[in-house]
């Protein structure tokens, strides 16, 4: 069989991280920040990956009887932040962050730099996480606490 590269990405993205989801829904503490990190790790193979999960477990014959019940909470949790938070472009999702480079390098008073990469990072992260809106109001204000 032959797969193009992108199909081998994926392919191999999902094999290596197919137990992700089962050891936070199942193991560990569902809290936003994880939900937030599994999104952004794993954002582009969200519906593939939960699919994959659920006949993981299916398959293994050994699930007690309400893994798949939290493997389906966790996933409701992701397919929620993805709503609030992500778009579509071309089919395949993409988180955009509602602030621009160019909007961090005015707010901050800043020339371009590899600074405005991990700002903008930063704030990703706290959107994902539940800390602070996708909205341009609210990040701006973020960033404007953090003036000097």
């Amino acid at each position: 069989m032959r797969f193009s590269n992108e199909e081998m990405r994926e392919i191999f993205h999902l094999v290596r991280n197919h137990m992700k989801p089962t050891l936070t829904a199942i193991h560990n503490a569902v809290t936003k920040r994880s939900i937030g990190r599994f999104f952004r790790k794993h954002e582009k193979y969200l519906g593939r990956m939960a699919r994959l999960v659920k006949a993981d477990i299916r398959g293994s014959g050994v699930h007690v009887a309400g893994d798949l019940q939290k493997i389906d909470d966790f996933f409701s949790k992701v397919f929620e932040l993805r709503s609030t938070i992500g778009v579509f472009e071309n089919r395949v999702l993409r988180f955009r962050l509602n602030y621009t480079g160019d909007d961090i390098m005015k707010a901050m008073n800043i020339k371009p730099s590899p600074l405005v990469g991990e700002i903008k990072e930063i704030i990703e992260k706290k959107v994902c996480n539940g800390e602070l809106d996708n909205d341009w109001v609210a990040i701006d204000d973020f960033l404007g606490s953090y003036k000097k």
